[in-house]
């Protein structure tokens, strides 16, 4: 079994994957480097891209001349969470996987970012950067609301957009999510951490998992930089009805952020082109807990 930091460990909080494909992180216990395997495709590149907002870490893989897929991943977490998908993705479109731009990870901000429309500005900035005019969204988690929030303020940009259990959004967060992860941000630990997860999955499942391993790695370092984040929010009736683009929510069975049954009725109601998957047997992590299933969700949905 690896062995965790109960520190936030003394390295980058995004390290460049070297030609093993792996991460690594510092154990408090070992005082020497864990490595996290989590391959990414032979053609994985990893560059920095400058806008106005700030800079921000593209993990790109793919074909280069095929319909861009930008990945959002969720609050406290870096874009590695998306190797999965990648490979699924990476024989027919351009996979490119963000690190948000206040959070854990490489990117930075070049001024503060107080207001989701601040925080789409950022992300058409950084699809300006690349000369892509419209692409695909996926966001997990906060990079959910992320993905609604630009289809709603910059809908000329987005093709579809596939949701993986979406902060807030459709409906409210549950108080006892910011009870787990606060402390886990505030006060990193191994046992804090591994106690947010445990309740975000399904039970102790995926432990042995490299994905929880790098899920704990990445809270290591949050130290509450998500509090200086614009805050996910409950859209309108209005808002919702506004979504033009074809949308996918993907909602664990299991779900406790926030409760998927209202999620799902209310997202149906009103979203005029959506189709809501309840994902049996998992929580709020499916990347990690049905990474298969989400991958082939998420493919016929895109074609």
């Amino acid at each position: 079994a690896l062995s965790h930091p109960t520190r936030p460990p003394a390295l980058d909080p995004s390290p460049v994957i070297p030609s093993d494909l792996s991460f690594g992180y510092l154990s408090a216990e070992l005082k020497s480097p864990v490595k996290i395997p989590i391959p990414w495709p032979a053609d994985f590149t990893s560059e920095v891209i400058t806008s106005k907002s700030g800079t921000t870490q593209m993990h790109s893989c793919g074909v280069p001349t095929g319909e861009p897929v930008v990945l959002l991943r969720g609050m406290g977490g870096t874009s590695a969470m998306w190797h999965f998908l990648a490979h699924a993705l990476a024989a027919d479109y351009r996979v490119i996987a963000l690190d948000n731009l206040i959070d854990v990870g490489r990117s930075a901000p070049a001024r503060p970012h107080r207001t989701p429309t601040e925080l789409v500005g950022w992300l058409t900035g950084v699809l300006n950067s690349l000369g892509i005019e419209r692409t695909h969204l996926i966001g997990s988690s906060y990079g959910g609301w992320l993905s609604m929030e630009t289809a709603l303020h910059s809908a000329e940009r987005v093709k579809k957009v596939a949701l993986v259990g979406p902060a807030a959004t459709f409906n409210r967060i549950n108080a006892a999510f910011y009870l787990r992860i606060i402390p886990a941000g505030l006060l990193p630990s191994v046992r804090v951490g591994e106690s947010a997860l445990d309740w975000m999955a399904v039970g102790k499942a995926l432990r042995d998992q490299p994905l929880f391993h790098l899920f704990l790695r990445d809270f290591a370092m949050y130290r509450g930089r998500n509090l200086v984040m614009p805050a996910p929010r409950v859209f309108s009736d209005g808002e919702l009805a506004r979504i033009d683009a074809p949308v996918l929510h993907l909602v664990g069975e299991h779900e406790k952020v926030l409760d998927p049954a209202t999620a799902v009725a209310r997202a149906e109601r009103l979203v005029p082109h959506l189709r809501s998957v309840v994902l049996k047997g998992t929580g709020h992590l499916p990347s990690a807990e049905k990474p298969d299933e989400l991958a082939r969700e998420i493919l016929a949905f895109l074609k």
